[in-house]
């Protein structure tokens, strides 16, 4: 790491701990809708994905936007039968998301310490400027950042603008705690449609709903934890072919569902991978033959940048 000049942290389950409380409002918000409907057959947390992605561009991300999507995800669910004492828990729910506490990882601060002994150290974080704000002052790491940035989407113009503000060449840069590669992926799946992409990727699907049905914000594969993968057949020679699965890797179309109405050997097959991969501790991705995760996941919160050779 000789080249590198200049080390970039994300804040949000890197410097403190975020993610899960986030799941425990989803939770809280499930057990309101579930007065109204029957969670089963709702779908209610897709749909609130759904509509906190339709209003990303104009809420932003963080608790904030969060919050206004689960009113209005709401309201569609119950067909406008939710009560005003319900909408308030609702409120709740992102009031006291807000006020969680500042709950840092174990030896972070040892760590940015040891970290900017050698580099210069940026805080990258993307979310609600003022929540932002209020978690840095509290997790009392502030003194270690000489620059911060508090960015509203983490894309390629965003790195950009930064790493040219300091001098720097992308090799130069390294991002803890945030995949700049899924980022880059994420802004792919959220930019205009390619007709030639689509033909190739996921012919059946619209884009729209390729997140999160097909891809996630955060990835078990950043975590470590999550691997895509296939059987093969090999001759006494050491010559391997894939077995027929069906359909290629990353292929988003029902088609690609672990138990799809495939061709009868193709679905052998893939049944027989899903069972060597549960026998050794992992769980598939119903919508993805080829994808398993560890079950548990050593380390859910955490997400690696490394080039892999």
């Amino acid at each position: 790491m000789h080249d590198i000049r200049l080390v970039g942290f994300d804040g949000d389950d890197t410097l403190w701990r975020s993610e899960d409380y986030y799941r425990a409002a989803e939770k809280r918000y499930e057990e309101i809708i579930g007065r109204y409907i029957d969670l089963h057959d709702a779908g209610t947390l897709r749909h609130l994905l759904e509509v906190e992605r339709r209003n990303l561009k104009v809420f932003g991300y963080g608790v904030k936007g969060m919050t206004l999507s689960m009113i209005e995800a709401a309201i569609e669910l119950t067909e406008a039968r939710i009560s005003a004492r319900d909408l308030q828990q609702v409120v709740d729910i992102g009031r006291d998301t807000l006020a969680h506490p500042v709950e840092l990882l174990d030896g972070i601060r040892d760590a940015v310490e040891a970290v900017a002994a050698r580099w210069q150290v940026v805080l990258v974080t993307k979310g609600d400027l003022f929540h932002q704000e209020d978690k840095i002052a509290r997790s009392g790491l502030a003194d270690l950042f000489p620059r911060i940035e508090i960015v509203s989407e983490k894309d390629p113009p965003t790195y950009a603008r930064v790493l040219a503000e300091f001098g720097i060449a992308p090799e130069q840069f390294v991002m803890v705690g945030n995949s700049l590669r899924l980022q880059a992926f994420m802004h792919w799946a959220r930019a205009d449609d390619d007709p030639g992409q689509k033909a190739r990727w996921y012919p059946r699907v619209d884009k729209d709903a390729l997140v999160p049905e097909y891809i996630a914000d955060s990835s078990g594969h950043s975590r470590g934890a999550t691997v895509d993968l296939t059987l093969v057949r090999c001759d006494g020679d050491g010559r391997c072919e894939p077995l027929d699965m069906g359909t290629p890797f990353d292929f988003f179309d029902p088609s690609a569902h672990t138990d799809a109405p495939v061709a009868p050997a193709q679905q052998a097959n893939r049944q027989r991978l899903r069972a060597a991969m549960e026998a050794g501790g992992f769980r598939n991705y119903p919508r993805e033959w080829w994808h398993y995760t560890l079950d548990p996941e050593p380390d859910p919160t955490l997400a690696y940048d490394v080039p892999v050779r």
